[in-house]
């Protein structure tokens, strides 16, 4: 019942704006499901961290403002606690991992706030930043685990309940460390206790899910999470793939659910990483290889066969040890159909053409060579002799990892 009256006493208007609830139309009518949009990321630091940042430091005491405060982050919750800290008339420091993209750092030092680059991880960030608030007597903001900070989070349930005035299915939250959730679901399951409250996590950085399949917190290793959200931005909308998938997978007709769009902070470079990976999840690209002739003839032959399609990218690889060269492209598609066309005649004028849309090390490191997360790729020559010896070597450092030997997009384009 505290957190209730917390959430409901909440200043956060002081900063933020009641986000609007946008019905989704063309995503609507697709599942069959009304779907609607909680923007957060039309707040004024593009995402809902500034409501906990602010509603904590707001209650901090003149004295506790004017020794300053520090946080540490790798950009939304960094630029939510600089901007509380200027409209409270207080110096803020805040604690960045090297690899913070520059978009997110220059926001937050535009915002007033002395920005500190410190550690290749976010847990080294954090553990400086609260060793500094010890030294300098700050008060460290955290991003998440603080009732003040879930408080402010759940000022977004409560709008929701007061915007959704019809039935409502579930809504579906991002987790990453799992205040925004806390506090949604703190305030909807006490007034609207019939509404499911859904987290969606990324599937290689789902702490929440195995923390409560262990029945203890689990942590990540080399805080992976913190590490993908920190380069990639689609952490904002995660929670509307989460509400497609779930509505899909169940049969959904006729609900009305509601996705937490939580941040839109996202450089050009990323922009279109994004778009494009969106492209081949739809269907409206495909990354193909062709085997083609190195003889007179075969390249103009290859074109007429694309015929006109659009190329998007386009790599030529040869090799003098064999009679042909390698290919690797992909195309946009309007239809299904267009590719299965294009393959078939391929097919039929005997050139070795492979699907790769669907390959994870194609897409990662061909087409975006390693843009899509903090995946590295590693060459290491090793006898057979020695493969057990490696594996035992490899499972002691404590990454996770994947041998891609017989991955066929190694074979064809690496080995």
């Amino acid at each position: 019942m505290a957190y209730l009256t917390d959430i409901l006493s909440s200043r956060v208007y002081d900063v933020a704006i009641e986000s609007p609830l946008q019905l989704a139309p063309k995503l609507s009518e697709r599942i069959g499901c009304s779907v609607w949009l909680k923007r957060e990321d039309l707040q004024p630091v593009f995402s809902f961290k500034l409501r906990g940042a602010y509603n904590m430091m707001v209650k901090l005491s003149r004295e506790k403002l004017d020794r300053g405060v520090i946080c540490s982050s790798a950009g939304n919750h960094a630029q939510g606690v600089a901007l509380a800290a200027q409209r409270l008339s207080c110096n803020a420091v805040i604690i960045m991992p090297v690899t913070t993209p520059e978009i997110k750092w220059k926001s937050v030092e535009r915002l007033g706030a002395t920005v500190v680059l410190i550690g290749d991880s976010y847990d080294e960030a954090q553990s400086y930043a609260k060793q500094q608030a010890e030294r300098e007597g700050r008060t460290f903001i955290p991003p998440f685990d603080h009732p003040d900070v879930i408080a402010g989070q759940g000022t977004i349930g409560m709008e929701i309940v007061r915007q959704l005035k019809g039935p409502l299915h579930a809504i579906f939250v991002p987790v990453g460390g799992g205040g925004l959730i806390a506090g949604i679901a703190t305030y909807v399951k006490r007034v609207r206790p019939e509404v499911k409250i859904i987290g969606v996590e990324p599937s290689d950085a789902n702490a929440m899910a195995l923390s409560l399949f262990h029945g203890e917190r689990i942590m990540l290793d080399q805080d992976m999470f913190e590490e993908k959200r920190s380069i990639l931005e689609p952490a904002g909308a995660l929670s509307l793939a989460g509400a497609e998938a779930y509505c899909k997978y169940y049969g959904l007709k006729g609900e009305t659910v509601v996705a937490i769009t939580s941040g839109a902070n996202m450089n050009f470079d990323r922009l279109r990483l994004v778009t494009e990976l969106a492209d081949v999840g739809r269907k409206r690209e495909a990354v193909l290889a062709t085997f083609m002739p190195e003889e007179q003839g075969s390249f103009k032959k290859f074109c007429e066969l694309v015929g006109p399609m659009n190329i998007t990218e386009f790599k030529y690889r040869y090799d003098s040890r064999k009679a042909e060269a390698l290919v690797l492209y992909s195309v946009g598609l309007h239809t299904v159909g267009e590719l299965e066309a294009m393959m078939d005649r391929m097919k039929s004028s005997q050139l070795k053409t492979i699907d790769l849309t669907e390959n994870d090390l194609a897409k990662d490191h061909l087409r975006h060579l390693g843009e899509t997360g903090a995946n590295v790729l590693v060459g290491i020559q090793i006898p057979n002799a020695d493969m057990d010896e490696f594996r035992d070597c490899a499972n002691s450092v404590g990454f996770e990892y994947a041998l891609e030997m017989t991955n066929k997009a190694y074979r064809l384009l690496m080995q």
